[in-house]
């Protein structure tokens, strides 16, 4: 069981899946990832409509029509996570959110460099 508690369970396909999970997490070169918050239109969106980074995200998420489910355990940031329908991105903000390009790649799988399966060899240097 994973959780006693609940009663979540463990098939063998589950842990064999974790083992890896944990496996690849310590012999894998992870990379930073942009961080949306810190983009700059984001920054120049949060003054315009006098809201936080996060609440602009979030909402632009909402008109997507994509669900979210923003972390926190701050109860400052919670409230401020559901304060975001008082508001609404017009269409050209919305538009240039949609446009950003923070496509990036988490993992590497550098150990299959030069492997004739490896799925990412084009995009490799």
């Amino acid at each position: 069981l994973i959780c006693i508690y609940f009663s979540i369970g463990c098939n063998i396909f589950c842990a064999v899946f974790l083992f890896f999970i944990d496996f690849f997490s310590k012999t894998v070169q992870f990379k930073r990832t942009p961080c949306p918050l810190e983009d700059a239109f984001v920054k120049k969106l949060a003054e315009k409509y006098h809201k936080t980074r996060a609440q602009i995200l979030i909402r632009h998420l909402l008109q997507r029509g994509l669900s979210q489910i923003p972390k926190s355990v701050n109860e400052k940031h919670i409230k401020e996570n559901l304060d975001i329908f008082d508001f609404e991105l017009d269409a050209g903000d919305f538009k240039q959110l949609n446009s950003l390009k923070n496509e990036c790649r988490m993992v590497f799988w550098d150990f299959l460099k030069g492997h004739p399966e490896d799925p990412f060899k084009d995009e490799r240097n």
